[in-house]
C-alpha cells in the first residue's frame, strides 16, 4: 500500500508512506476498552489489494471476509 515502518514507541508503532503521510498504530492499555474499527486504504489497483491482504493474513490477522466489493 506505500507505507513502510517508521518511528516506534513502546506499544506504537507508525507507518509512513513516501509523501509523508502516516498511519499510527498503538495497542491498547490494559483495562481499556476496546472497539472494533475499520481502516480503509486507497490502492493502486486490486493486486495491491491482494498483496495487502496476504501480507496481514501471513502475519497473524484475521478477516472477515476475503476483499472485494461489498454491494449491500
Amino acid at each position: 500500500m506505500g507505507y513502510g515502518k517508521g518511528p516506534a514507541f513502546p506499544g506504537v508503532q507508525a507507518f509512513v508512506a513516501e509523501d509523508g503521510s502516516a498511519v499510527w498504530v498503538s495497542t491498547a492499555a490494559e483495562g481499556d476498552a476496546v472497539a472494533p474499527i475499520h481502516v480503509a486504504f486507497q490502492a493502486a489497483d486490486n493486486d495491491a489489494v491482494k498483496a495487502f491482504y496476504d501480507a496481514g493474513l501471513a502475519n497473524g490477522g484475521t478477516d472477515n471476509g476475503e476483499p472485494g466489493p461489498r454491494p449491500n
